[in-house]
């Protein structure tokens, strides 16, 4: 027989120096067929059990394997530290509360409040209000503050989306103007959110909005005796109820002292408190507010009086009254006015 590739060369049968002929043949190559039948049942069996031994190894490493990742993946999981948002400080909030992109809570603000005027936005998260009232109230300016600089970062970077979405479409505002004016916004603003140049002394969107990262009632007293009157404007929604968590009863008193300082006469403060039944939910986020829960005295409900009677606003206006959603986020909307000396 013939070697072809890698096969293994056989004594041929049948040669000039071994003829066997008739019945001696057929004798011959049945007992060397049964010999090669035997030996290759018995070689095939041993590659079987081989085979099958082989096979079930193969099966244990990869049942191994993959118990040992999915264990590795069950640490990796569990390891991963949860992300708590102890001051309120969701990165998703305006998409859980306004999925449809709009929120009410503009349609109960005179636009009169703003024009012109100077506005803070505490708690302003990643300025979605702030940029809807730059843009459509034209004040002459209006800064948003948040306590977290990474929603801060997000705010800024957003600019470019609000100001598109408010482009002048009207008949007097060609494309070339519009196209120039991007331009110029692009040439304006800084990395961080801020403008630069001649831009500052702009009073137009998007030139009249900015952005801080800080903590608006600070450690003590003093943010409140060194605040002076500088904005005609001060929004406070759906913050109070992580000010009160967070930093108490003083947290909360410094928070409403400041803003009758930094309110110019007749300026006005419009606040969205949360419920006093929303704070036995928040407060299980972490140990600390849990702590500071069980020490408040004051309540949500007694924030008019305290407001008026001891802060010194002149009176109270309610722009919306809230229906008890259980979304939670159709609360009262308070206006307080400042006496206009």
């Amino acid at each position: 027989m013939v070697n072809v590739g890698s096969a293994e060369l056989l004594p041929e049968i049948g040669t000039e120096n071994d003829i066997v002929g008739g019945d001696e043949l057929k004798t011959a190559l049945d007992a060397n067929c049964n010999h090669s039948l035997d030996r290759g049942v018995a070689e095939d069996g041993k590659q079987m059990l081989k085979l099958d031994s082989i096979g079930s190894q193969n099966v244990d490493v990869f049942s191994e394997r993959r118990t040992r990742n999915r264990h590795s993946n069950e640490e990796q999981f569990s390891a991963k530290p949860k992300q708590i948002f102890r001051y309120g400080n969701y990165n998703q909030y305006y998409g859980k509360r306004n999925p449809n992109g709009e929120d009410v809570r503009l349609d109960h603000l005179p636009r009169a409040w703003f024009e012109n005027k100077s506005c803070l936005d505490i708690g302003c998260n990643i300025g979605h209000i702030t940029y809807s009232i730059a843009r459509d109230f034209c004040p002459r300016r209006i800064v948003g503050i948040d306590i977290d600089p990474s929603l801060v970062h997000i705010a800024r970077k957003n600019l470019p989306h609000y100001f598109s979405s408010g482009e002048n479409t009207s008949e007097d505002g060609p494309m070339a103007q519009k196209r120039a004016k991007k331009s110029d916004l692009a040439k304006d603003l800084r990395l961080d959110g801020k403008f630069r140049g001649a831009a500052k002394m702009r009073h137009d969107f998007p030139y009249n909005i900015g952005f801080v990262a800080g903590n608006y009632v600070g450690d003590d007293d003093t943010v409140v005796d060194t605040s002076k009157p500088e904005y005609d404007v001060i929004l406070c929604l759906s913050v109070t109820k992580w000010v009160h968590l967070n930093f108490g009863d003083a947290g909360i008193m410094r928070l409403f002292k400041r803003v009758f300082n930094q309110l110019r006469p007749g300026g006005v403060f419009v606040m969205e408190p949360q419920t006093w039944k929303t704070y036995a939910k928040s407060y299980k986020i972490c140990e600390e507010l849990r702590r500071t829960y069980q020490e408040i005295k004051i309540r949500p409900v007694d924030f008019p009086k305290i407001l008026i009677l001891e802060v010194g606003f002149e009176r109270m206006q309610e722009l919306s009254e809230g229906d008890g959603s259980k979304s939670g986020f159709s609360r009262s909307v308070q206006a307080y006015f400042k006496k206009d000396s």
